[in-house]
């Protein structure tokens, strides 16, 4: 299933300090290319009002100058830190957030990718295919748990996804031991979000405050998942809809540049 996303921001790849919160300074540099409709995920901060107030409706700046980057989700499926019973399991849960960000970022004509390691390794590099969509659906249907812990798994991508790459990690894994295999990665200027899941409100065990704020320390842009999450999932996966989105990225003149 697939179902209406929460308030959640991804850091975008492509500037150094995107992921961290509370950073406006580049935003304010880039310059506006455009309008298109409000979404709700879109931060208001960049509407437009001259178009919003002439046509009835709530529109946003485009900005053309934003850098183009690999987006990836990396899905821990290490059996030894789920916890939680059918629905209200943390893997399922992970799965169906998973299944609805790649989604999302599809049908907003961003390139997606998929890292997981379960019983058996899913590496799908990010493209902007129709077939993209469901190659990441049908991984995700048949994934299965596995004993690759989240450290190691950072570890071993760290090689693999691209200087100034977008990483949402999706895990209930409440330890700090990973967050060094986090640093790295941002050393190397990725640019993380942590979608953790509270495994204590899933019937687990352990303590959000040590790894938040390690987060915080870091500038780790993070969501805390509860399992009133899929209260809202809804029955049908929505038609997914990219060549409207691949026809426009291809008529934008010039190379998408990363800022300096």
């Amino acid at each position: 299933p697939v179902i209406r996303l929460p308030a959640i921001e991804v850091a975008p790849g492509g500037r150094v300090g995107d992921g961290v919160r509370g950073s406006r300074a580049l935003d304010q540099t880039i310059t506006a290319s455009g309008v298109r409709e409000y979404r709700s995920e879109d931060s208001l901060r960049f509407i437009h009002w001259p178009t919003t107030v002439r046509k009835g409706d709530l529109y946003v700046r485009t900005f053309d100058s934003t850098p183009s980057s690999d987006s990836w989700i990396l899905l821990d499926l290490y059996r030894n830190v789920q916890v939680g019973k059918q629905q209200q399991a943390t893997e399922e849960h992970a799965i169906v957030l998973t299944a609805s960000l790649a989604n999302r970022s599809l049908n907003q004509g961003n390139a997606v990718g998929l890292a997981a390691y379960g019983q058996e390794l899913i590496w799908l590099p990010p493209r902007l295919e129709e077939t993209q969509a469901w190659r990441i659906m049908r991984s995700l249907a048949v994934a299965k748990l596995g004993e690759m812990p989240l450290k190691g798994f950072l570890s071993r991508v760290r090689e693999s996804i691209k200087h100034r790459s977008s990483l949402v990690i999706i895990t209930p894994d409440l330890t700090s031991d990973w967050l060094d295999s986090l640093f790295w990665l941002m050393m190397r200027g990725v640019v993380p979000t942590v979608l953790l899941l509270d495994a204590p409100a899933f019937g687990g065990r352990g303590d959000l405050s040590s790894i938040t704020r390690g987060f915080l320390d870091m500038g780790v842009n993070h969501y805390v998942i509860r399992p009133d999450l899929l209260d809202e999932v809804q029955n049908q996966i929505p038609t997914i809809s990219l060549e409207k989105n691949i026809a426009e990225r291809s008529t934008k003149q010039g190379p998408w540049r990363a800022l300096s």
